[in-house]
């Protein structure tokens, strides 16, 4: 997702806000299929990549969570063996 995103034409675009809300760690974040690292996605969005996001703000907030069982399936190489169920009173 964040390929496309940084693949498309921002020149229209007064600035560019990602908010990713996940679990992981300093320095990583769990992704869809696998960790990703923080530094990793910022690259992506780095100026003279994203030539339409010259001399823009480029805002991201990253909400991340780090309980150590749930990242810990995140970097594993199997599935997790439970799922985990969260309580809307949580």
């Amino acid at each position: 997702m964040y390929l496309t995103v940084s693949g498309e034409d921002h020149s229209k675009h007064d600035c560019l806000f990602i908010a990713i809300l996940s679990h992981g760690d300093e320095d990583s974040i769990c992704g869809k299929d696998a960790p990703v690292r923080i530094d990793e996605l910022l690259h992506l969005f780095k100026e003279r990549r994203v030539k339409g996001l010259v001399g823009k703000p480029k805002i991201f907030l990253f909400q991340v969570s780090q309980p150590a069982h749930v990242y810990s399936e995140c970097i594993s190489t199997s599935p997790p063996k439970t799922s985990c169920n969260v309580s809307a009173t949580a």
